[in-house]
């Protein structure tokens, strides 16, 4: 005999189902968890440069007036800092938000001491 079997099986499906409601709230935890972090870098950059709040994602942009000179500053200091020139951001710094918050509050405060000097 021959089984042609045309979907999931249904204990497969449930199997998933509850799987991908997991999911759904790990990533719920992530984005308030990244929704916070962009939060506390914009109420730090605010004081300091241009930067508009970040609709999603986990990087934010601060307009330092040279990014490629906030950078090699930055690197001096041991933080890995983009030039938002490489993204179409000209003077401006892409920061990830990927660490944790009081990481980040340490290298927005050595980037306002480094862009001090630019």
């Amino acid at each position: 005999e021959t089984v042609t079997v045309s979907c999931v099986p249904g204990f497969i499906q449930e199997w998933l189902s509850e799987k991908l409601e997991k999911i759904d709230r790990i990533a719920a935890g992530f984005r308030e968890e990244y929704k916070k972090r962009a939060r506390v870098a914009y109420s730090i950059l605010s004081k300091h440069f241009d930067v508009k709040m970040p609709d999603s994602g986990f990087y934010i942009f601060p307009n330092v007036g040279s990014g490629i000179r906030a950078h090699e500053l930055m690197l001096k200091k041991g933080w890995a800092v983009m030039p938002g020139e490489f993204f179409g951001k000209k003077g401006c710094m892409r920061i990830s938000l990927v660490r944790d918050v009081p990481t980040i509050r340490k290298a927005l405060d050595d980037l306002v001491l480094c862009c001090s000097r630019i």
